[in-house]
């Protein structure tokens, strides 16, 4: 035997006999409107600090690799060569690349939206090691970084740019 489902009526409402649809009583609920209960919006609670380690020690020497194929975006930031080069402090965020089709442990480089290259094999599982460690889940981070190179002479030679991050992997 089938027993038929009544649909719920929740008192306080504005339809016959003062009963409203569980939709319109849950509108009402997320709105504040409800009596009874009533849900409490929250702030959103802030972004943890990043580890310390990104902070650097002021020297750069973390190197990153790739740059060879990213010396046009280097030159959307750092503008055309010029006989002095570059030697650019700039903020650069480090992406966890697990989409990567040659590493998927890559940790892609970018600098004003642009990417400029790639920590290595090494440093990537380095970085990514000490971020597991530490329990750090955030998808990307900020780091300072050093532009160098870039140059081009009178005879038309030029250097390439590279770019050297102010982290400290290792302790």
């Amino acid at each position: 035997m089938r027993s038929r489902l009544k649909p719920c009526r929740l008192s306080g409402g504005s339809r016959k006999g003062g009963k409203m649809g569980i939709w319109a009583w849950l509108t009402r609920l997320v709105r504040g409107g409800a009596t009874g209960l009533a849900l409490q919006r929250h702030p959103p609670l802030p972004a943890p600090p990043p580890p310390a380690w990104l902070d650097g020690d002021g020297n750069f020497g973390l190197k990153i690799v790739g740059e060879f194929h990213h010396q046009s975006a280097f030159e959307d930031i750092c503008g055309p060569r010029t006989e002095d080069g570059e030697n650019r402090v700039v903020t650069a965020v480090l992406i966890l690349d697990n989409t990567n089709r040659y590493d998927n442990n890559a940790v892609r480089v970018e600098v004003e939206g642009k990417t400029v290259g790639y920590l290595s094999r090494s440093a990537a599982s380095a970085f990514r090691t000490r971020l597991q460690n530490e329990r750090v889940t955030a998808p990307n981070f900020t780091c300072k970084a050093n532009i160098r190179g870039g140059w081009m002479s009178e005879n038309k030679e030029s250097g390439m740019f590279g770019i050297y991050l102010d982290v400290c992997l290792y302790d």
